[in-house]
């Protein structure tokens, strides 16, 4: 790790060493650039503040295409992981979810490891304090001891730590992680560039002693007898021992037990103003706003092998001490817990992402970047991918090459980056497959079909890897010819429009063709079964970009379509846009209500 010196000159630098920090610095020096990372702690970087798991229903998705697009998530994920299991596993493809539980401090140290292989990368330990603005664009980065990085490239990646808060009961600190302080300077500093900050609020549930758990009373959760891994170049895979998680359930007593404390909750008291994640609430908000369920489940997760802490996944609060003391030990198994860590919750600083260009550049200072959540996400899997995305485009400016771009078709990095430029977020935004209005075109099993190449042409892919991608989508085609040829028993329809059926016996279809890799046999089954409606999709989707320049008439009743929101069609109505590029623009008018649009300006067309 280097101190720096005054006056020394990058590239780039990125500020913070969270996950979309490291996915930043690693992409930007793999492509052949100077890079500076700045983080307050270098043993933190990539720490799992929350639960330490990666992927799940739609970020699963996204940590493949994190790896499609060369970057270092799901390696790092396979190398530490000690459970993984399909979420969703009886459904679809496009809706399955692929999760793993990690070991915390190993996934961490295994992301230190993997940076500190990159040599035009330094790891600089401080805080960045001010940036040097000057004729509109970033000149340079001043860290809080006077080192200054000489730079035309910032990228701010800085979490939940801009004058963050944490709440323990009415008790009130600055910090954006436990015993981690909050970033104020840099805040006040960004203010005087035109950056407007609202707030959010995230929160984290205590963590248990293992030993003081009663495991016979817990539902146990295996992983999958197969796994799969999110990198299909790991090896060896699985790298760790695998272990059991296991579950229980909140009782009618917490719920009590919740209810006689909502007065000393800094939520319900008014202390914390910041929206928090509507999909992860607080255990405060699950008792007060879901009262007919008697139960909540608890996932008893493990901190990693060696560790003593159990996290349990569910029961997030910011209630005092006393209240979790209490609440734990009404709920099975956790009867005589020890708290090793209380829960907390805090409340940060963020920027509106509609005031970012595509390429997640601040619109009032050229040079200015932010990715992950400090532009209204949550989840790790959604800052890495957002710290790739914006590492593309400041390479891409840095060697004078076109932007970097994802259509919603191509990929949910794509889908992402366009709700939050285009929408922005009311709440913490999280990554889900109900997001992506294609979703059928992005299964995992596609993603390096559908993304290897911007890797390549960046040089970000190692050669060995780039050889093993290429024989692998050889192989799909190789197996598809197979299929299509041969027929179950040497007569009647092929094994290739019998897998089409929805009856179809996909174990004995495919034992008739020379094939061991179950990953690849999931990949064929895919790609065959839903070829038809991925290629409506697909139609569909070229029609909508096609049809941009198409004019909204003025005699279109909006309010009597069927299929359109209130909101959208209040904002339609409001900005009455004259074509259906200029409704695209409209933050909240989603893709799928511009097909409305078009479908209906068709039909009464041919009227």
């Amino acid at each position: 790790m280097r101190t720096g010196n005054k006056g020394t000159k990058y590239d780039a630098v990125v500020i913070g060493g969270g996950h979309a920090g490291a996915e930043a610095a690693y992409i930007l020096s793999g492509m052949g650039f100077d890079t500076a990372l700045v983080t307050h702690d270098g043993d933190a970087i990539s720490r799992m503040s929350c639960n330490p798991s990666i992927g799940g229903v739609g970020k699963g998705h996204l940590v493949r295409e994190i790896d499609a697009l060369g970057g270092l998530m799901a390696k790092a994920a396979d190398r530490t992981g000690i459970q993984f299991r399909i979420l969703n596993g009886s459904k679809g493809a496009a809706v399955q979810g692929l999760r793993c539980q990690s070991d915390r401090e190993e996934y961490s140290r295994e992301v230190r490891r993997i940076l500190a292989g990159r040599p035009l990368l330094e790891i600089l330990q401080g805080e960045a304090v001010e940036l040097e603005v000057s004729a509109g664009r970033v000149r340079g980065v001043r860290l809080e001891d006077g080192r200054i990085l000489r730079t035309g490239m910032a990228l701010i990646t800085s979490g939940t730590f801009l004058r963050a808060k944490m709440f323990v009961g009415l008790e009130e600190t600055y910090g954006g992680r436990i015993g981690e302080p909050s970033s104020n300077l840099l805040a006040d500093n960004l203010e005087k560039q035109g950056v407007v900050f609202g707030r959010l609020k995230t929160g984290t549930p205590a963590r248990l002693a293992r030993r003081s758990i009663n495991w016979d009373a817990a539902e146990t959760q295996l992983g999958d007898e197969v796994p799969e891994p999110f990198s299909l170049f790991s090896r060896p895979f699985p790298a760790l021992p695998q272990v059991a998680c296991h579950i229980t359930h909140t009782t009618k007593e917490t719920a009590e037990i919740v209810r006689s404390f909502l007065g000393e909750s800094p939520l319900y008291k008014g202390l914390i103003r910041g929206i928090g994640p509507r999909y992860c609430p607080s255990l405060e908000d699950k008792v007060v706003k879901f009262p007919h369920h008697e139960r909540h489940q608890v996932f008893l997760e493990p901190q990693g092998l060696d560790s003593d802490e159990i996290y349990p996944n569910g029961i997030s609060t910011s209630l005092p001490r006393k209240a979790q003391d209490a609440f734990i030990r009404s709920i099975p198994a956790l009867e005589e817990a020890k708290v090793l860590t209380y829960g907390y919750a805090v409340e940060y600083d963020f920027i509106q992402p509609t005031s970012l260009d595509m390429d997640l550049c601040f619109k009032g200072v050229e040079g200015l970047h932010f990715a992950g959540q400090i532009i209204g996400t949550t989840g790790y899997e959604e800052a890495a991918g957002l710290g790739l995305y914006a590492a593309f485009n400041i390479g891409a400016k840095l060697g004078k090459k076109d932007p970097f771009r994802l259509g919603r078709h191509e990929s949910y990095l794509g889908v992402m980056v366009s709700d939050l430029v285009a929408n922005g977020v009311l709440e913490p935004y999280r990554l889900f497959t109900s997001r992506a209005e294609y979703r059928l075109l992005l299964d995992r099993h596609s993603a390096y079909r559908r993304l290897s190449g911007c890797a390549e042409e960046r040089g970000l892919i190692p050669e060995g890897e780039s050889g093993f991608r290429g024989s692998r989508e050889k192989a799909f085609d190789r197996h598809l010819a197979d299929l299509k040829t041969k027929k179950l028993g040497g007569k009647g329809s092929s094994l290739y429009t019998l897998l089409k059926r929805s009856d179809a016996d996909i174990p004995n279809i495919m034992s008739e063709i020379s094939l061991e890799d179950p990953f690849m046999r999931a990949y064929l089954v895919s790609e065959i079964k839903d070829e038809g409606y991925r290629e409506r999709q697909r139609e569909e989707a070229e029609k909508l970009a096609g049809s941009l320049g198409t004019r909204i008439p003025a005699k279109l009743d909006i309010k009597s379509l069927p299929g359109l929101s209130r909101e959208i069609v209040e904002r339609l109505i409001s900005k009455k846009p004259a074509t259906l590029l200029e409704a695209s623009r409209i933050p909240g008018v989603t893709p799928s209500a511009l097909t409305i649009l078009r479908v209906e300006i068709e039909r009464l067309r041919r009227k």
